[in-house]
């Protein structure tokens, strides 16, 4: 970096360290923690944690609550007081009550008066879930928290039944496991919006009075008034609450989800006869997925137990490894272990291998492959793309609705389907088959579910709202008075366990018709109307992410490369990947980030098209929940046939995958 940055960095950290040394609210642990790092002359660490304050990504704040393997169980077995190294920059008590006393204060001026909740199986979850509920309670704001780890979207539902005004799940989602953050959810259950996000913002860090505001003395929960606090969960409460009330949310919300199954009597006689693999990746979709797979007539389930206890440790997963269901390396995690426990036979024998990671919001498939067909694609199973899966659940659907109304949509034109820009064209494709349109929109079930309230303002219900990243709900229709919930929608979350739920009845729908989930989705790429579209998404770093401060001005190094290089195209320079030539370039920008980077920051991503049908490109978009450039590729596959997919479709797996990987290479080395 040159003297100016590195100046400026040092300078802020200088500031920072000074600051929190010296803030008489600032625990003596917290700061023998930093006093040590000093000690041991972790510079690198004392930079990273001090040089900025936490920033807020695509569904809130995330970051590192433990730097090292060893702060990580420090943290695990010492909890929130252990002495470990924190800073503005990380997850921890000081950070969190901080954006506690902001969401309070923007929750105060608009009269807002009830939140919810919730943690996942992070380190300390539940530790750091009470210490935000004991804050908004001393604030006069009423709390129902969660007795036990909750999935994200278990937590907006329960925002929109219970009528509450805000809902938090104490939460990292997929990051690996030195991760934790704060999610945050509106009256609709769905993440902030643009407008909303920065009005938060300007609570949390444009208010000067934090330190003085935050109370010093916190009250226990036990002795909360009965007025301000109640409990959710399942059956029963899993600790004494005293006189507190407590619902059974787990009941309302599981209910509420098989209300989406189309063909129940069409596919009750095969319930039984469909084989599932599940995997909780040590996660808060451990009881409610298998209960609610169960409850509907799925019973032959297998579990990888291994993984099926909330553990924020993840035992399986290295320390930058992904939780990751829709991940290829913590997919062959999930499958080993499986195979282990219950047998190759058995994995064999699944129609469906589901997993969800830590807080159940995003659900991947793994299928089985038929032995004739193994060579093509060298290996006994695939874990789908969320774009193909995506495509087979869209396309039931509406063939199910169609099937009960004539072959048609009923009022179609007031019917919409969206999609994130990034997402397969496979989507918009089947949706038109059904004269339905297909909106798209920026990446984040935030911006998706902001597209369905517009739409509901419209006078149009959405059948399906999709993103890359294994997200997937229904918003239905605009809700009716006094209401948040869409009429005959989910919560506009994105959600694992829907997810899962509706694709089990895909694969005993295809049981009745003695065929496969496969074998469905490949009649697809074989329709005309639809074609098939290989994706692919490959991220930078592969594994990990772009660490420290060092990292993150590589990351801001190569983003500046991507700029360059769609420059040079715009003047007429002839560029290509994988022989593909570049005839067209696309910036993407919503602005939300552009005081953190530079004005245009393309937070969005920048597309390069390899033709003018515009079908065929690859995008490259910062992440906004890793410190990560993801390159996604999208090219359509032409010529199949019912002789020659899976050898094509096998082909075009590769190329993609190439075109992808020597992208990451021209923009790292500015070959172009």
């Amino acid at each position: 970096m040159s003297s100016e940055e590195a100046n400026k960095i040092m300078n802020k950290t200088l500031e920072n360290i000074n600051s929190w040394l010296q803030d008489s609210s600032i625990s003596d642990s917290t700061k023998e923690g930093i006093k040590q790092a000093i000690e041991q002359e972790r510079w690198s660490d004392l930079v990273y944690a001090f040089w900025q304050e936490v920033t807020f990504g695509t569904g809130g704040i995330r970051g590192r609550a433990a730097l090292t393997e060893s702060d990580l169980k420090l943290l695990a077995s010492e909890g929130l007081s252990a002495k470990i190294l924190k800073g503005p920059n990380t997850i921890n008590d000081v950070v969190f009550s901080k954006i506690t006393m902001g969401v309070a204060r923007y929750m105060e001026k608009r009269g807002m008066k009830n939140v919810v909740i919730g943690y996942d199986s992070r380190l300390r979850g539940k530790d750091f879930a009470e210490l935000v509920a004991k804050i908004f309670i001393s604030k006069g704001i009423k709390v129902h928290l969660f007795d036990e780890p909750t999935p994200y979207p278990e937590l907006s539902y329960a925002v929109t039944f219970l009528r509450a005004d805000i809902g938090i799940e104490i939460s990292a989602s997929h990051n690996d496991k030195r991760y934790n953050g704060y999610k945050i959810c509106t009256v609709t259950g769905a993440s902030l919006n643009l407008n909303q996000r920065k009005e938060i913002i300007d609570e949390i860090y444009g208010n000067k009075n934090n330190k003085e505001e935050t109370p010093t003395e916190l009250i226990n929960l036990k002795e909360a008034p009965t007025e301000f606090l109640a409990y959710l969960g399942g059956d029963k409460p899993l600790f004494d609450i005293g006189n507190h009330s407590y619902t059974n949310l787990h009941k309302e919300y599981l209910g509420h989800i098989k209300e989406f199954i189309l063909r129940l009597e069409a596919v009750k006689e095969n319930l039984t006869k469909v084989h599932i693999g599940y995997c909780a990746y040590y996660g808060s979709g451990h009881k409610l997925v298998p209960w609610l797979l169960k409850e509907t007539g799925f019973s032959n389930i297998q579990i990888v137990s291994e993984m099926n206890t909330p553990n924020g440790l993840f035992p399986a997963f290295k320390l930058t490894e992904l939780p990751d269901p829709g991940f290829i390396g913590s997919a062959e995690k999930a499958s080993a272990e499986f195979k282990k426990e219950h047998g190759d036979q058995a994995f064999e024998a699944l129609d469906m291998f589901v997993g969800t990671d830590p807080d159940a919001d995003r659900m991947g498939l793994t299928i089985n492959i038929p032995k004739t067909k193994r060579s093509a694609i060298s290996g006994d199973w695939k874990l789908l793309t969320a774009n193909d899966l995506w495509t087979l659940v869209l396309w039931y659907r509406l063939s199910a609705i169609a099937e009960k109304n004539g072959g048609r949509i009923p009022d179609a034109v007031h019917k919409s389907i969206i999609k994130s820009h990034v997402t397969s064209e496979a989507l918009r494709r089947v949706a038109k088959k059904f004269s339905i349109d297909c909106e798209g929109t920026w990446v984040g079930f935030g911006f998706l579910a902001e597209k369905i309230i517009e739409e509901w303002e419209q006078g149009r219900a959405n059948l399906g709202a999709f993103e890359e990243s294994n997200g997937f709900t229904i918003g239905g229709a605009k809700p009716q008075k006094g209401e948040s919930l869409g009429q005959g929608g989910h919560t506009l979350e994105k959600d694992g366990t829907l997810a899962t739920l509706l694709t089990a009845e895909i694969a005993s729908y295809a049981k009745s018709k003695k065929t496969t989930l496969m074998d469905m989705l490949n009649s697809l790429y074989l329709d005309p109307d639809i074609g098939c579209f290989v994706t692919i998404e490959i991220t930078l770093p592969e594994v990990g992410v772009f660490e420290g401060v060092e990292g993150e001005l590589l990351k801001r190094k190569i983003i500046k490369n991507i700029e360059r290089m769609a420059q040079k195209i715009s003047t007429g320079a002839t560029v290509d990947i994988a022989g593909l030539p570049i005839v067209r370039t696309e910036t993407f920008a919503t602005g939300k980030y552009d005081d953190i980077y530079w004005k245009g920051f393309p937070d969005e991503g920048l597309r390069f098209y390899f033709d003018n049908t515009e079908v065929n490109h690859l995008t490259i978009r910062p992440s906004g929940t890793e410190a990560k450039l993801r390159f996604y590729v999208q090219h359509k596959l032409e010529g199949l046939t019912q002789e020659n997919i899976w050898d094509k479709r096998a082909t075009d797996d590769k190329f993609v995958e190439e075109l992808a990987r020597k992208a990451i290479d021209m923009v790292q080395n500015r070959q172009f």
